[in-house]
């Protein structure tokens, strides 16, 4: 379960950079 939470942490953060970046 706190592996899963984690991940979709590190996911979250990783696609609003890529947001970031795209603009």
């Amino acid at each position: 379960m706190t592996e899963k939470r984690v991940f979709s942490l590190a996911n979250d953060s990783n696609i609003g950079e890529y947001n970031l970046n795209k603009q």
